[in-house]
């Protein structure tokens, strides 16, 4: 396994194991950009 694909499934789980139900607002767009930017360094 390359270490973008590493990388690609450490994004993945993390997406997967969020329980956006529970967030606020707020809190959904600060985990979207700190996604995005995890994102971005692939």
């Amino acid at each position: 396994m390359h270490l973008f694909d590493t990388g690609k499934a450490e994004l993945i789980e993390e997406i997967s194991k969020m329980d956006v139900l529970s967030m606020n607002p707020m809190e959904a767009l600060n985990a979207l950009f700190l996604l995005r930017e995890k994102a971005r360094t692939l």
